[in-house]
């Protein structure tokens, strides 16, 4: 499978109607795979592709289980230029 960072921000872009809005703008693996369609493990492939193209920021969102305990969990934006590797 060869698909461009362009296609999969597209296909971000198109699912926005379907994720959660946060302040962040950032959305779990699991509701990108809920919006998209995808399986979980396509959905970490393309992050992962955006990410070695320096065009995903991973946050922390507070989440709230059935249960009512909130917790922080890792959730992805994109970005719009990709970003320059940190030196040591």
């Amino acid at each position: 499978m060869n698909i461009t960072t362009a296609e999969i921000i597209q296909a971000l872009h198109d699912a926005r109607d379907y994720l959660p809005t946060r302040p962040e703008g950032a959305h779990t693996v699991n509701e990108i795979a809920d919006a998209t369609g995808w399986k979980k493990s396509a959905v970490l492939l393309r992050l992962h592709a955006l990410q070695r193209a320096g065009q995903l920021e991973c946050v922390h969102v507070v989440m709230s289980s059935i249960d009512g305990r909130r917790s922080n969990v890792p959730a992805y934006r994109t970005t719009d230029a990709p970003k320059t590797p940190k030196t040591q």
